[in-house]
Parts: C-alpha cells; sequence; structure tokens
C-alpha cells in the first residue's frame, strides 16, 4: 500500500477544497472578486477559519462549464468531527452569500479535504503549486 498517513490529531489546520462547476459565460474577473468575498464572509469566526482562501479556474468539463476552485483553510485540525460539521455549516452559507455577491451561477459542487505538502493538510505552506494533491 502506497498511501499517506496524516495525523489529523497533530496537524494544526485542515485544508479543504470546494469545487464548483460553472457556465463558460461566467466572467474570469470572477476568479479575483470571489476570493475577497468569501475572506470578508469568514472575518466574523477567526476561531474557525484562518482567512487563507484561494480561487482558481480549473479545466473545462462539461459542456459549456468550467470549475472553479475555492480553498479555505480551518483554524483548528479536523479531528473533531462536530466542530467540523458546524464550521462547514457556517463556510456553505459564506461560500453561498459570496457566490451571490458575485452574481456567480453554478450547477454542481464537488468538496474534499486537501492534505498538502505531505503531512501538513496546508495548501497554503505548499512552495510550489504544482505540489498539491
Amino acid at each position: 500500500m502506497s498511501s499517506e498517513i496524516i495525523n489529523m490529531t497533530r496537524s494544526k489546520e485542515l485544508t479543504e477544497l470546494y469545487i464548483f462547476e460553472v457556465d463558460v459565460q461566467t466572467p474570469v474577473q470572477v476568479v479575483a472578486d470571489l476570493q475577497p468575498a468569501i475572506v470578508d464572509a469568514l472575518k466574523a469566526y477567526p476561531s474557525e477559519f484562518t482567512g487563507k482562501v484561494q480561487v482558481d479556474a480549473r479545466s473545462i468539463t462539461n459542456p459549456m462549464k468550467y470549475q472553479l476552485a475555492v480553498y479555505v483553510d480551518f483554524a483548528f485540525p479536523g479531528d473533531d468531527f462536530r466542530r467540523l460539521c458546524a464550521a462547514r455549516g457556517v463556510l456553505m452559507t459564506a461560500l453561498g452569500r459570496a457566490l451571490t455577491r458575485c452574481k456567480v451561477r453554478h450547477s454542481y459542487m464537488y468538496h474534499s479535504m486537501n492534505y498538502t505538502c505531505g503531512a501538513a493538510p496546508n495548501f497554503f505552506e505548499c512552495a510550489d503549486p504544482n505540489e498539491r494533491r
């Protein structure tokens, strides 16, 4: 077996990835506008979120769609499931507000925990963006 073992209890933060499929007519400026909108929406919860958010445009998938990838850092390890579920609820509301504020209509959302750079589940510590997993 060649998979990594990550100790979530010892990890300081958890980074998760949310992917939204949006219409190709969605202006590219949305990528720049969405990041500060999400950060602004999460400012009220400093004990739950670090304020580190990254938004990227990704591949074209379904006909007439492309993907917006949103990376969000939680300010605690992912081993506290109840706290994580509550924080995800806050995040979903914040993402909804930010997407509405930026006039983004999406048809699908995909979510995954995004552990990066070895055992540290922190996308923002990667020196090379190609190190993402």
